[in-house]
């Protein structure tokens, strides 16, 4: 889901002492660079569509709430095809693989998903 969605609100509903680890962000896909942001009840992370991040709970029960925000068109990210273009190579991999595939609101074209997927190589 957080990859058809522009941004990602997370928000905390458990109390720090009921879990271990929790939400995290990679600077890169590298286990080196987990940072776990701890929410607290009420606390909201928001984060792009291209954050790399994850949840990973090592012990105990954690529970969140998230929001997708998609844009005006819910079917279609209107923000995709925009940041593909400006050259984003996150956004011309989803797009690519949405228009390979027939998702995110996107007919199935093999052609068109290709060309985004070896720009974003």
């Amino acid at each position: 889901q957080d990859g058809a969605a522009y941004a990602t609100a997370v928000v905390g509903l458990s109390a720090l002492e009921d879990y271990d680890g929790g939400f995290f962000i990679e600077e890169a896909e590298s286990e080196e660079t987990k940072s776990f942001i701890r929410l607290r009840p009420g606390d909201v992370i928001l984060h792009r569509y291209d954050t790399v991040q994850g949840v990973q709970v090592s012990q105990g029960c954690l529970w969140n709430l998230v929001f997708w925000y998609r844009g005006v068109d819910a079917t279609v990210a209107p923000w995709l095809k925009r940041e593909a273009s400006s050259g984003d190579a996150d956004a011309q991999a989803l797009l690519g693989s949405s228009l390979l595939d027939g998702t995110s609101g996107h007919q199935q074209d093999q052609s068109r998903g290709c060309h985004w997927l070896l720009l974003a190589a």
